[in-house]
């Protein structure tokens, strides 16, 4: 689990802003790819390690010797996290950069946002992050790297009844949240369908900073487990609170919590829990020890799960160009519809939504021999 979180690679940044990994090669024979992500506001982290991802795949595939016999040029855009900003973004890359495919955007909301654009022009589009539903609704050149929140609310819910052995669980959900309330509604769906109780079920509003209220509710019911849905920063707070009043349950999360460490004051408090992840630093492969080694060279910091989805949306990409043999849009996305796919998430295939079949990864927070308290690959679904 990463300690820090380092932004690279960050400018004075206005609306748009674009990096060139080969500047001045605009009349030069290349493979020109867009890459759209979040490099300033409130998911900029999840941006830039994605993004970084991306350029380390497209830097590693250039010093291999391009794609096709051609040099790889990338063409990054900060989107802001704002639809309107993505639109633009697309736009610019489309009609001023002549990019042949898109690498992003990151997360849903512009996704969705851009998805119906990519579809219009017929441009390949590979999102790394963005697990809403409706990322791979606007058409077949639509594609995402990441699995769907509903797979990670069904392998949490079967992880906490066959794994861990519970039978109840209790729920405490952003209401106002489409991804926190996505997910609290899909695990419920999926444990009591398996035979489990929800025995509380608990709503708060975006921005609050007290649970303890909600929690009290939760501790009464002696739930056997306590379902997390939300981003780091609010779970860092959830979290302390849990321990001060004494609630029990065993804590669940999702991707979401990836980079709680960085914002904990003290990390025991997670001592137990377990969150559903796309990627893990001691899976056990080749190609992941690699990945881990030169991304950390090369931005000074560990990838996280953002990072390897970026790296392997890049990835993809390019291996279907490569089996394409050619740059033509129809074939790339015949090639990506087809696709096998090693990555550093796992080996990935597409159904025909343009979804990935892919593993999940569960990992555990607990206190080593050393007294510190770590996350650890614990479990994997494979798909079926």
């Amino acid at each position: 689990m990463l300690r820090k979180i380092v932004l690279f690679g960050m400018l004075s940044l206005v609306s748009l802003v674009i990096f060139s990994c080969t500047p001045g090669s605009a009349n030069e024979e290349e493979i020109r790819i867009g890459i759209i992500a979040p490099l300033t506001g409130g998911a900029s982290v999840f941006g830039v390690a994605s993004s970084n991802g991306s350029r380390l795949a497209f830097e590693e595939i250039n010093e291999r010797g391009g794609l096709l016999g051609l040099p790889v040029n990338y063409f990054l855009i900060d989107d802001e996290h704002t639809p309107a900003v993505s639109i633009a973004s697309f736009q610019r890359l489309v009609h001023q950069d002549n990019v042949i495919a898109i690498v992003g955007p990151v997360t849903s909301g512009p996704a969705n946002a851009v998805g119906a654009a990519a579809v219009q022009n017929r441009l390949p589009m590979i999102a790394p992050t963005a697990t809403h539903e409706d990322v791979t609704s606007f058409g077949d050149f639509i594609f995402r790297a990441c699995f769907l929140d509903a797979f990670q609310a069904y392998n949490m819910a079967n992880f906490a009844y066959n794994n861990l052995g519970a039978r109840t669980a209790a729920i405490l959900f952003d209401s106002g949240m489409a991804y926190s309330e996505g997910l609290a509604v899909n695990f419920r769906r999926y444990f009591e369908a398996l035979g489990g109780e929800i025995v509380a079920s608990e709503a708060y509003i975006s921005g609050a900073v007290d649970f303890r209220t909600q929690l009290t509710t939760i501790r009464a019911t002696d739930a056997d487990v306590l379902f997390l849905p939300d981003y780091f920063p609010v779970i860092a707070l959830m979290a302390a609170q849990v321990r001060e009043l004494g609630v029990t349950s065993t804590l669940l999360g999702a991707d979401g919590w990836e980079g709680v460490f960085n914002v904990v004051d003290d990390p025991s408090i997670l001592d137990g829990a377990f969150f559903s992840a796309h990627f893990a630093v001691d899976y056990p492969s080749p190609v992941v020890r690699a990945f881990v080694e030169s991304y950390t060279e090369r931005f000074d910091v560990p990838p996280n799960s953002f990072a390897a989805l970026g790296f392997d949306a890049a990835g993809i990409l390019a291996q279907a160009i490569e089996e394409a043999g050619s740059t033509d849009n129809e074939e790339i996305i015949r090639a990506m519809q087809n696709i096998s796919f090693n990555g550093v998430t796992g080996p990935i295939t597409f159904n025909d939504r343009g979804d990935p079949i892919k593993e999940l990864m569960i990992i555990a927070i607990e206190t080593n021999d050393d007294d510190e308290t770590v996350a650890r690959l614990y479990h994997r679904f494979v798909p079926e």
